[in-house]
C-alpha cells in the first residue's frame, strides 16, 4: 500500500524535476524524500524516475502514473477544504 505523502511527493518531484528541490520544498531531509518514492514504486512493481545526479525525469511509468496521481492530490486537497468549510459552517 502506498500513502498520500509518497503520492503528493512524487507530484512534487514530478513537476520541479529534483529529489533535492523537493525535499527542501517540504522540509524534510532528501534520504527522506527518497526512501518515499522507493517505498512507492516498490508497491507499484515500476520505476517513476530516471535518475540523473541532481535531477531526474519520469519513465514511461511515471509518466502514465501522472495524471492520476495529480488527480488523487487535488481531491484530498478539495476534501480538506470541503472539512474546512464545514467546521467554519458549523461554527455559525
Amino acid at each position: 500500500m502506498f500513502t498520500i505523502a509518497q503520492i503528493q511527493t512524487f507530484v512534487q518531484i514530478a513537476q520541479c524535476g529534483s529529489f533535492t528541490d523537493t525535499a527542501k520544498r517540504k522540509g524534510i531531509s532528501q534520504g527522506a524524500v527518497s526512501s518515499m518514492i522507493a517505498k512507492l514504486e516498490e508497491n507499484l512493481g515500476a520505476e517513476l524516475f530516471f535518475r540523473d545526479g541532481a535531477r531526474c525525469s519520469l519513465t514511461r511509468a511515471g509518466t502514465t502514473f501522472l495524471p492520476y496521481a495529480i488527480e488523487v492530490v487535488e481531491n484530498v486537497d478539495k476534501g480538506v477544504e470541503a472539512i474546512k468549510a464545514l467546521r467554519s459552517y458549523a461554527k455559525k
